[in-house]
């Protein structure tokens, strides 16, 4: 079983049963209905991290282009205008400072150099479109 960053992975189905019962999204087949419900909790670097760590990391995990494809986007949006409020907004919820003079301190910043300043080099799928994206993050401009 994947670790669920959100709650268990047994309330997944439950909890997107509205979603699978939509017109649109009933075309799908029970094998695609499936894989979406495996990719999901694989989603985030922290449980690839868990499961990496653990041993739990599978070939399915490797081989997998629709994990490595959502997996992307992912990290591409932690990294964008949005994700980048989104860690400030849940750095304030959680008590977390915006910059610490201690190092090791748990702050937004340290975050950013822990994960989001690495992510150019998590990405699964290599696309100069996506190194681009994630370069400017690091401040380096590519002639194309």
């Amino acid at each position: 079983m994947a670790i669920a960053k959100y709650g268990s992975t047994d309330t997944l189905y439950p909890t997107l049963q509205p979603f699978f019962a939509s017109p649109a999204v009933q075309t799908l087949s029970t094998s695609q209905t499936k894989l979406i419900l495996e990719i999901i909790p694989n989603i985030s670097w922290s449980t690839e991290k868990k499961l990496r760590a653990s041993k739990q990391w599978t070939e399915w995990h490797d081989n997998c282009s629709e994990l490595h494809a959502v997996q992307d986007a992912d990290r591409l949006d932690a990294i964008g205008s949005v994700g980048i409020m989104r860690c400030a907004a849940y750095s304030a919820v959680a008590g977390r400072k915006l910059v610490s003079e201690e190092e090791g301190d748990d702050s937004a910043e340290s975050h950013f150099a822990e994960k989001l300043l690495l992510i150019k080099d998590r990405m699964k799928v290599i696309v100069d479109h996506y190194f681009l994206l994630t370069s400017r993050l690091h401040g380096v401009r590519k002639k194309l």
